[in-house]
């Protein structure tokens, strides 16, 4: 359950670096503004080369290498990095937040260095992603013959059918729950101004009705269905309801107008942050099963003269 492919490993470590660096690139340009100068951009650029040229960059192909090297055999999908590494990410998210949360840094250094380090950290999670792409075309062109595709047995397709169309009910009905505490909830504090409650609604009926409906149809007309989709659409559901819980824990506070401590403000913007990988993450391996199940295109016949 918790061995992946090689090749995964280099996707987890896209999406973690990719995530960390726009989390942190997003604190640095929010703060950017008032010292939006020539010199600031170019200290963040000396910032950026930096943590690129001896940190982030031989991080990458240190991992890269590394993973490559690794036996057939699927690995744990934590080993994307080494202990040292994991060592060196939560020195730097430790220090970030005690940083931010103690106020010894000016606003000037937020900005100026945050945006050059996100900007570092989300090139190194562009570059785990390059090379994802690249184990997978490599493995693509290894393969000379098409593997079989598990498929699941009549009665386990019916309960995977079953499964889907219940999880559109109940998102529907979700989703008009959702609105209708968005439009109460704001009615009864007198709120006019912008909340993620409206939204609520919208992300149950898009990525839980008409993603279970259209998942329902392509059950019934295709063999996509394998043996590990429920288990990704397990992951699936987790990942949505986590997110629109955040969405709604941030949605109430605005209403509210209570300004959460720096700590708590992280804590939900990570959470929300979780959820959304995890939705990603399902997404990619639901289109990769529906992609394995098409049918390969008959090869062109030579003419041949009689």
């Amino acid at each position: 359950m918790f061995r992946v492919k090689k090749s995964t490993l280099l996707l987890i470590a896209c999406l973690v670096w990719g995530a960390a660096g726009f989390n942190v690139l997003r604190i640095g340009v929010l703060a950017y503004p008032p010292y939006l100068t020539p010199l600031h951009l170019l200290l963040s650029g000396v910032v950026f080369g930096l943590f690129q040229t001896f940190v982030f960059g031989r991080l990458v192909r240190k991992h890269t290498a590394r993973i490559a090297a690794m036996p057939e055999e699927r690995p744990y999908f934590w080993t994307f990095f080494d202990r040292k590494s994991f060592l060196i990410m939560a020195v730097m998210m430790s220090g970030g937040i005690g940083l931010r949360a103690s106020g010894l840094a000016p606003d000037r250094f937020i900005a100026v260095f945050y945006s050059g380090l996100g900007a570092s950290l989300l090139l190194a999670g562009l570059l785990f992603g390059a090379a994802f792409v690249s184990a997978l075309h490599s493995a693509r062109v290894k393969s000379t013959a098409p593997k079989p595709v598990p498929y699941l047995s009549p009665s386990a397709l019916e309960v995977l059918m079953k499964h889907t169309l219940h999880s559109a009910w109940c998102y529907a009905v979700l989703a008009l729950l959702g609105g209708v505490f968005f439009r109460e909830f704001t009615k009864f504090y007198g709120f006019t101004g912008k909340t993620t409650l409206s939204v609520i609604h919208t992300h149950y009926f898009v990525l839980g009705t008409f993603f279970f409906l259209l998942l329902f149809l392509l059950a019934r007309t295709t063999s996509f269905p394998t043996p590990t989709t429920k288990r990704v659409l397990v992951v699936y559901h987790v990942g949505l309801n986590l997110t629109v819980l955040m969405l709604a824990v941030r949605g109430i506070t605005q209403v509210l107008q209570i300004t959460l401590p720096s700590g708590p403000n992280a804590a939900l913007s990570g959470m929300a942050g979780i959820g959304h990988i995890l939705l990603g993450v399902s997404l990619l391996l639901l289109l990769r099963s529906l992609t394995a199940s098409l049918p390969s295109s008959p090869k062109p016949q030579e003419d041949c003269d009689l």
